[in-house]
């Protein structure tokens, strides 16, 4: 991975983190959100669940002016954040 993928990968991380983050809070979660890594499967650490993951990939969407078709989500592409950025065309903005 080049340098400038690196740092697009870790920018798309760290906003969906945020957006993650912000619901969480939102949801009025008894909880801190549960860590994880880029990698690992957002709904088996219980950071995300079906609604949320929904509103995940809007808010996405409409940050990085990417629209997805939910009907071409496969749910292992979409179960991490990593997933997530190949989804999203390894968007760079």
């Amino acid at each position: 991975m080049t340098l400038e993928a690196a740092d697009a990968c870790r920018s798309f991380s760290e906003r969906a983190r945020s957006i993650l983050n912000d619901s969480w809070i939102a949801s009025g979660a008894p909880t801190a959100m549960p860590e994880f890594e880029d990698e690992d499967n957002l709904f088996e650490t219980g950071a995300v669940d079906s609604f949320l993951l929904l509103e995940l990939v809007y808010s996405l969407g409409m940050a990085y002016g990417v629209t997805i078709e939910l009907s071409d989500l496969d749910p292992d592409q979409v179960s991490s954040i990593r997933g997530l950025y190949t989804v999203f065309g390894g968007v760079t903005a």
